[in-house]
């Protein structure tokens, strides 16, 4: 079987880099952050093992910097085409984002990580305003449109500065960094205005067979070889993260937290999962499941060395994490191994209609 092949460049070049913020004349934010990195970037930044991580919140333990902003941009293109666009529940966000007079649509991404769905949310709602939010600075792919604007912040803090401000709450693979979700969703409803839509996207990075079963269950040992090296390390991520106090599965249970809140907060909540393979390794996949599976199996390469500060961080031996890495990427390249990634799609829609006093439809 033909191995899949990334076209996705891992240089610098592939990015415009960090900004600083300005304020126009008509008073609305320059596309730029709210960031100085000759300032703030030993605030907001610090170096691991050879890699730039965020210094706000331990719990999150990915890197944020420009190698793993491009695995994300790959992510966020597998998505776009797995989902058949930006977000699901299409009519709801459209709704919710009609011009209308009195209040300019907003669009908030919470973990913006890349930049990438802001970008692109920003071109397809050129009327809203599209922030993005990071605990760090993206490395945008291209420059972004005038109705985009980035800003540093750690949303554990709370979101009452927001209160009524947006349209659509936007929310991809930021579980883990969040201590209190149930919590976060509370700030959320307070944050979108009546009809507002909140989107969660959420990805698990433990690994299942081809019978959807855990390829790595119970704890690692790092002494034992592996038959499954991608398995068995990102198994061994999973140890590390939950170790810095991270809640890995938080995903499972948006949706239960969401119903919760009650009819009075949410008209309507939803859930979708999907199952991704890792490489196009199944017989008789139409081009456009090839596709998606291969973007899938470079984003999980790409995981791989991300992955590598937290394993060294927590314990595991550096000859122990090179040799899990080296073996999973030949896995994964030539597709020995049959996997796939479990995804969580989970969408809410406050109660009232776009356009109606906040205030009537706030929980107290």
């Amino acid at each position: 079987m033909e191995s899949p092949r990334s076209s996705y460049a891992d240089d610098e070049s592939s990015s415009i880099g960090r900004g600083t913020s300005t304020i126009e004349e008509s008073g609305r934010s320059s596309p730029a952050y709210s960031y100085h990195s000759s300032i703030d970037g030993a605030v907001l930044l610090r170096e691991v093992h050879g890699r730039t991580l965020n210094n706000t919140r331990d719990q999150y333990i990915l890197p944020v910097d420009m190698t793993e902003h491009n695995r994300l941009n790959v992510q966020h293109e597998m998505l776009k085409i797995k989902l058949g666009g930006l977000f699901l529940q299409p009519r709801a966000v459209q709704r919710a984002l009609v011009p209308r007079n009195g209040s300019i649509p907003a669009v908030l991404d919470v973990g913006s990580g890349s930049g990438s769905w802001v970008l692109d949310m920003g071109e397809m709602f050129p009327h809203a305003e599209v922030v993005g939010l990071d605990l760090a600075p993206a490395n945008l792919p291209r420059e972004p449109t005038p109705n985009c604007r980035f800003e540093c912040d750690d949303v554990n803090f709370g979101l009452s500065h927001y209160k009524n401000s947006f349209d659509v709450v936007h929310a991809r693979c930021v579980d883990t960094g969040i201590a209190d979700y149930p919590h976060f969703l509370k700030d959320v409803h307070q944050v979108l205005r009546p009809g507002g839509v909140f989107l969660s996207v959420s990805g698990s990075s433990k690994m299942l067979g081809k019978d959807f079963e855990p390829c790595v269950k119970g704890k690692v040992d790092p002494s034992v070889p592996s038959e499954n090296n991608t398995a068995t390390l990102l198994a061994g991520f999973h140890e590390a993260a939950r170790a810095r106090g991270a809640k890995t599965e938080t995903f499972l249970y948006i949706r239960g937290w969401l119903e919760e809140m009650g009819k009075n907060a949410w008209s309507t909540v939803g859930e979708t999962t999907f199952y991704v393979p890792v490489g196009p390794w199944q017989e008789s996949m139409t081009d456009k499941d090839r596709h998606i599976a291969t973007l899938m199996n470079h984003d999980i390469i790409r995981l791989l060395a991300s992955t590598r500060p937290s394993l060294l961080s927590y314990g595991y031996p550096e000859q122990v994490v090179d040799n899990w890495i080296e073996k999973a990427e030949d896995e994964l390249r030539h597709m020995r191994k049959k996997m796939y990634v479990r995804w969580i799609c989970t969408w809410a829609v406050k109660v009232g209609t776009p356009g109606e006093d906040p205030e009537e439809h706030n929980l107290t």
